[in-house]
């Protein structure tokens, strides 16, 4: 009986250091919902953050990008566009980088208009960007000049050929913000 006792002991202990995301879901789909309730998003992303992910860093690290991910997309639709792309800029959500790329596009384009960012993305299409073993997790950046910033996305596609040279369209083309530049 005694060991049984530990036993249920240890299992709520352990229980309790769950990877949870139950508080960032709830958060996401509000925001993602019809008319989303961005204060109560809010209330639950401050709980998730101070939530414990249990004894995996991973999981922790993984959760804290979500959680300033979804923080961005609330900036978005507040019309925040400068804060929504500093925060993806700070690297807080670097586990979301292929989604916080296309948000940042898309507030780009409400700061500037499609058309201008469009030009200074794609003006630079044969700009050659050389390759190696680890090119995945180095960002590329281009200099947008005329609205003072740079604008650094990561290769998104792991099914690209991975010789040693590819253009800047070879690679845009293949990220999933290239449609919206083109719509």
């Amino acid at each position: 009986m005694k060991h049984f006792i530990y036993l249920l002991l240890f299992l709520s202990y352990i229980s309790s250091y769950s990877q949870d995301f139950r508080l960032i879901n709830k958060a996401d789909k509000i925001i993602n919902s019809e008319n989303p309730d961005l204060k109560k998003a809010k209330k639950y992303l401050a709980r998730a953050k101070k939530a414990d992910y249990g004894f995996c860093l991973n999981a922790k690290l993984s959760a804290l990008s979500e959680i300033e991910y979804l923080n961005a997309k609330i900036y978005y639709i507040n019309a925040e566009y400068s804060n929504c792309i500093e925060l993806i800029d700070s690297g807080a959500a670097n586990e979301k980088s292929n989604e916080a790329d296309s948000l940042k596009v898309l507030c780009l384009i409400k700061l500037y208009g499609k058309s201008k960012i469009r030009d200074l993305i794609l003006r630079q299409p044969d700009k050659i960007i050389q390759r190696g073993e680890d090119f995945k997790y180095k960002p590329i950046c281009l200099d947008l000049n005329p609205i003072n910033y740079t604008f650094c996305f990561y290769d998104q596609n792991e099914e690209l050929n991975y010789r040693s040279e590819l253009t800047i369209l070879e690679i845009i083309k293949e990220s999933n913000f290239y449609s919206i530049l083109n719509d």
